[in-house]
């Protein structure tokens, strides 16, 4: 579907996934991950007689003409993730807490065509795989990709307290002497290592235990937190 506005500034394409929307009267503040540009904000006029839709994880097409740090949206079209057009609250939960982690990890205005390309998949497989799995498996791929990569033999896990549904954990090569080490078994390290190279698109079978997924689950969001030093507050919904 289209919708169409006219500007008197020189407009350019961009391709991209939706991250978020945020309602301001008529208009859209709308986040949009961009192949040309990287994370990007664009503000979108609703006109009555639209009946064109933007939603999260819809993968949109656009025109848009720069106005100081935001881009002002014309022609549009957006398809819709299969997955939101019917949508569950679990589905919901899973992909707040990764659009939440794309935008305290991802610098705004960088562009990274494996950032997009990791879009593009989680999106896919977010429509008809388990939202939970998929979520932490493209959680860890995309620390990655902000340049934290964990070494994941090698690295060291205290347990810090706890916040309301999930533990918290400090990650690191050293440990003072007043942290207590957590064991991670060494299937739970091979678990990890498995979810940082899964290979997406591919018929591979991943054996996780239900124990080793919450940890690496909760291990995750403590190590987001860790490297952006921004709180996550999208987990507390699971």
């Amino acid at each position: 579907m289209k919708a169409y506005k006219r500007w008197t500034q020189k407009s350019e394409n961009y391709e991209g996934i939706v991250i978020k929307l945020r309602r301001t009267g008529q208009s859209q503040v709308v986040t949009i991950y961009t192949v040309e540009k990287g994370l990007v904000r664009v503000l979108y006029r609703r006109h009555k007689q639209t009946t064109a839709a933007i939603t999260p994880l819809g993968k949109i097409s656009f025109s848009a003409a720069a106005q100081g740090d935001i881009l002002l949206m014309g022609e549009f079209e957006c398809r819709s993730n299969a997955a939101i057009r019917e949508l569950t609250w679990e589905r919901f939960i899973y992909s707040q807490i990764f659009l939440e982690m794309l935008s305290v990890l991802v610098p705004p205005t960088v562009a990274d065509r494996a950032v997009y390309r990791l879009l593009l998949q989680y999106t896919a497989a977010f429509a008809y795989k388990d939202p939970r799995i998929v979520t932490i498996i493209a959680g860890w791929q995309l620390v990655g990709l902000a340049g934290f990569y964990p070494d994941t033999q090698r690295l060291r896990v205290t347990c810090t307290g706890r916040r309301e549904n999930r533990g918290l954990y400090y990650v690191g090569e050293t440990l003072s002497a007043e942290q207590a080490e957590v064991d991670v078994p060494e299937s739970v390290r091979q678990m990890w290592q498995t979810l940082l190279t899964y290979r997406w698109g591919q018929r591979q079978i991943i054996h996780l235990q239900e124990k080793g997924l919450q940890f690496l689950e909760d291990l995750l969001y403590s190590y987001v937190e860790q490297w952006s030093e921004k709180k996550l507050k999208s987990p507390a919904l699971r």
